[in-house]
């Protein structure tokens, strides 16, 4: 019992340190109720009679309790649990603590989104503490009489049991909050000729943090795609343009000034969905946008990043960042001076579609933009690269 003790807060602690870097994962509370299959016979009386004997039995096979429920993500599969109860078995006290790490399937049907309903298979380790031993046998002047359990036929009462539970569970979630858990199963003991035993349990969860449950359906937006390729042919035309007629560079700078005064330069590159890698048609406009760039080097030009509005906000605020640095880490690699470039990420403090949108209509929201900068105070106000 005392290593018990010590071993329960060690194990969450631990998985608290591992996943405090992760602000996607979530952490799960709850209340529930739980039934043990624990058979007993208490009360054994012998009647002799002229004609019969009578023989009362008083048999009972469930036991109950109250308690509480804790999960913590680990994984997008894993979650580690710790459960207790609270019960009164034939008129003592009976109690149970237990650790436990679930693994979960849902996420094997239902990517990138958390799954509504989400089966799992778990194993774990237990305390129970019964007040009343379980009595497998009696002798006495009138009558003797011993209980078999199938598997167990010389068991014994023990008042501290120390079991392996296996289990099986479905979680099924109402919304990102709230879920409804269920679980079934098998308790074996770890000590000679102690009984095994069976139990359910079923709980309402409350769930803070982690990724979003709306299900998210795919339908193709094909106003987004027109509008993106003919941004890039304009682009290519214009540069290839400039290139192949090998202008004098005093003129060029000058095309390329007026160029950026008068079509008010901006460059939009997008992402996949919780991703900061850069595709092959991102790095293509990149590609045109940094030959601009070295063309007239006393430009400014700002690098902000942005997320759509589904998931944790620190979690998108540091993903838009990584996204901006991603771009930026293109444009040097390409030769444009790092005196050039700012990078700021704004999270999904500007997405423009709401969460309940498909995931294809907030395709534009996931994006990182390049805009040119003339006004020089307004450029020296903006924070320096790390």
């Amino acid at each position: 019992m005392k290593r018990l003790i010590f071993i329960y807060p060690l194990f969450f602690l631990s998985s608290f340190c591992y996943t405090k870097a992760q602000p996607s994962r979530a952490w799960e509370f709850g209340v529930q109720g739980a039934a043990y299959n624990i058979n007993r016979v208490n009360n054994v009386s012998f009647t002799a009679g002229k004609t019969s004997n009578n023989i009362k039995l008083d048999i009972k096979s469930l036991a109950y309790t109250g308690g509480i429920y804790i999960g913590k993500e680990i994984f997008d599969m894993v979650v580690a649990d710790f459960q207790s109860g609270i019960g009164i078995m034939d008129k003592k006290l009976l109690s149970s603590l237990g650790l436990g790490l679930q693994y979960r399937f849902g996420y094997h049907f239902s990517k990138p989104e958390s799954p509504y309903i989400d089966p799992f298979f778990r194993v774990g380790i237990d305390y129970i503490y019964m007040g009343n031993k379980v009595i497998y046998y009696n002798s006495g002047d009138s009558i003797s009489w011993r209980m078999r359990n199938i598997g167990n036929s010389d068991g014994k009462g023990e008042n501290h049991i120390t079991p392996i539970r296996l289990s099986a569970g479905l979680n099924m979630w109402l919304n990102d909050r709230w879920g409804i858990r269920t679980e079934l199963g098998y308790s074996q003991t770890l000590r000679k000729n102690v009984a095994s035993h069976t139990h359910g349990t079923v709980g309402v969860v409350y769930r803070i943090g982690g990724k979003s449950k709306k299900r998210i359906v795919e339908t193709p937006v094909y106003v987004d795609r027109v509008v993106e390729k003919e941004v890039e042919v304009i682009v290519e035309k214009e540069v290839e343009i400039i290139v192949e007629k090998e202008i004098d560079s005093v003129v060029l700078n000058r095309h390329v000034k007026q160029f950026l005064k008068e079509t008010d330069f901006v460059r939009a590159v997008f992402f996949d969905l919780d991703s900061h890698e850069l595709s092959e048609a991102a790095k293509e406009t990149l590609f045109t946008t940094s030959l601009i760039m070295k063309m007239d080097t006393d430009n400014r030009f700002i690098i902000q990043g942005h997320t759509d509005g589904v998931g944790n906000y620190d979690y998108n605020l540091n993903l838009s960042m990584r996204r901006a640095n991603a771009v930026m880490d293109y444009l040097l690699k390409e030769g444009v001076p790092d005196y050039m470039l700012k990078i700021v990420g704004h999270g999904p403090r500007i997405a423009n579609m709401p969460i309940s949108m498909p995931i294809s209509a907030r395709a534009r929201d996931r994006r990182v933009t390049i805009e040119a900068i003339e006004d020089l105070e307004y450029w020296n106000a903006l924070p320096a690269l790390p």
